[in-house]
């Protein structure tokens, strides 16, 4: 008896017949998009599939580079590996565009003593 090779999607199948949210990409932007509430998707040999994360859009966005963060208690603090996302208890963000600081709200005042005299350094306006 020759056992049958199972087929190259199987553990997604599964998961969409059971429910799952599935993606596929799509290779001419190479952008993943959601198979939405199709009948049957055709679950081609050639193309990709995956099981669509509730942090799909954060995990994408930490592989193109962008600053993403997770919340421990009350603060937001970035995530520095892919590990991250298999923890159940974290709730994850694309970090917010911050605004520029200026130099004294960034550092500080900042002091210096010459010849026994000090001098504050100030940001011109």
């Amino acid at each position: 008896m020759q056992v049958k090779k199972p087929h190259v999607h199987r553990d997604v199948i599964i998961a969409w017949a059971c429910g799952a949210q599935i993606e596929c990409k799509y290779h001419k932007t190479d952008r993943w998009v959601p198979l939405g509430q199709v009948t049957a998707p055709p679950f081609h040999p050639n193309f990709e599939y995956r099981i669509a994360s509730p942090w799909q859009k954060e995990k994408d966005a930490f592989d193109r580079g962008e600053r993403v963060e997770y919340r421990h208690g009350s603060m937001w603090l970035p995530v520095t590996g892919k590990h991250f996302f298999d923890f159940d208890e974290y709730e994850f963000r694309i970090a917010p565009i911050q605004p520029a600081k200026n130099f004294a709200e960034q550092y500080g005042t900042l002091t210096l003593t010459m010849g026994g005299k000090t001098y504050k350094l100030v940001e011109d306006k």
